[in-house]
């Protein structure tokens, strides 16, 4: 079952961020990961939204998805982000009618 990692994602240091933009693609391929959703333009329609940028990561199942996120290449350019940005981020598993 697909996995996926949504994030909301507010940048408040454009140039240490783009030190992680930079390094992203090559952190998610190894992973068999895809970017569904990148975007700054969120339209609200319920609730409260706190961030600006949404996310949202396809991987081929949770366990990849999880394995991304806690490599060595990915957590070497999440520090930038980590400086970069303020972030709510979690995983969840794809839908099954089964």
């Amino acid at each position: 079952m697909s996995g996926y990692i949504i994030a909301q994602v507010k940048v408040h240091d454009p140039e240490e961020y783009e030190k992680y933009r930079s390094g992203f693609m090559d952190a998610l391929q190894p992973f068999d990961g895809r970017i569904l959703v990148a975007t700054d333009s969120a339209e609200v329609l319920e609730g409260e939204w706190p961030q600006v940028r949404t996310v949202v990561l396809e991987f081929p199942s949770g366990d990849l998805a999880v394995a991304w996120y806690q490599s060595k290449q990915y957590q070497k350019i999440a520090q930038y982000r980590f400086l970069a940005t303020r972030t709510n981020m979690i995983l969840v598993n794809g839908y099954s009618l089964q």
